[in-house]
């Protein structure tokens, strides 16, 4: 693989990395999110549904875009959106911000995932591009494997001195 391949691969398997990551990583923060913006299981909910349904929404549109604006720029799109809110959430002082973030982060990702396969397709022959797109394949390994872990960590007991209703 040539010095120019190699950042290129990094950075979409990154960025697809972080958006289907960010589907199962929030469930760790659910208790924190829970005490910090004072809201019941249902709001808890939304937090991760939110970014899933608009990750799930628009990914055939996304990828629609990518073929008609092109698949890097259409990318890059994605990138930066995602780390706007990433940033929206990060400050948000209540739930509605909070959902806010993460539909942005949700469409965002959509933006992602569509795109990494199709930008790794053009700069390897034919040959070369079976391995990466195989590796692609992988790339969502490990954010699979989060899910349980996380799952198991937001579900946490309710401490000895509390009262559980």
């Amino acid at each position: 693989m040539s010095k120019h391949r190699l950042p290129l691969v990094a950075a979409v398997y990154l960025g697809s990395f972080v958006a289907l990551l960010d589907v199962s990583i929030v469930n760790v923060a659910l208790p924190t999110i829970q005490q910090a913006l004072q809201t019941d299981f249902g709001g808890l909910q939304w937090v991760v549904d939110a970014y899933t349904l608009c990750l799930s929404a628009f990914m055939l549109s996304s990828g629609l875009i990518g073929d008609r604006y092109g698949r890097k720029r259409s990318w890059l799109a994605g990138v930066g959106i995602f780390v706007a809110g990433s940033l929206i959430c990060a400050v948000a002082p209540n739930l509605p911000v909070l959902l806010a973030g993460r539909v942005v982060q949700g469409i965002a990702g959509s933006l992602l995932i569509p795109g990494a396969l199709s930008i790794l397709t053009r700069p390897f022959p034919m040959r070369a591009s079976a391995p990466a797109s195989l590796a692609a394949g992988r790339r969502s390994l490990p954010s699979l494997c989060s899910l349980v872990p996380s799952s198991v960590a937001s579900w946490s007991r309710p401490s000895a001195g509390k009262a559980s209703s």
